[in-house]
């Protein structure tokens, strides 16, 4: 649930819903990416991106060479986290 992984390309990143955007960045900015996501570190993902507590694995368009960034310092240029997201992929409870 909180897995950060990257397509071959680095361009996407499929990012569990028990991250927090710090755990997102810190992971991607060792790479020089980060993604159009929360302006406060401790934020949920799950609960920025969906704006509720709901289960799912948000696979994100990285950007390449940015700062930091659901309102995000980056939606002037791309719009909030969740129109960022590529693919939900929604795991319901049996």
């Amino acid at each position: 649930m909180n897995a950060i992984e990257l397509t071959p390309d680095q361009k996407i990143a499929k990012i569990g819903p028990g991250n927090i955007w710090h755990n997102v960045y810190s992971a991607l900015e060792k790479l020089g990416l980060t993604v159009v996501g929360g302006r406060v570190a401790d934020i949920g993902v799950g609960g920025l991106t969906l704006g509720g507590e709901i289960t799912a694995v948000f696979i994100l368009v990285l950007l390449a060479n940015s700062e930091a960034g659901g309102i995000s310092f980056f939606s002037g240029a791309y719009g909030w986290g969740c129109d960022n997201v590529v693919n939900y992929e929604v795991c319901n409870a049996a």
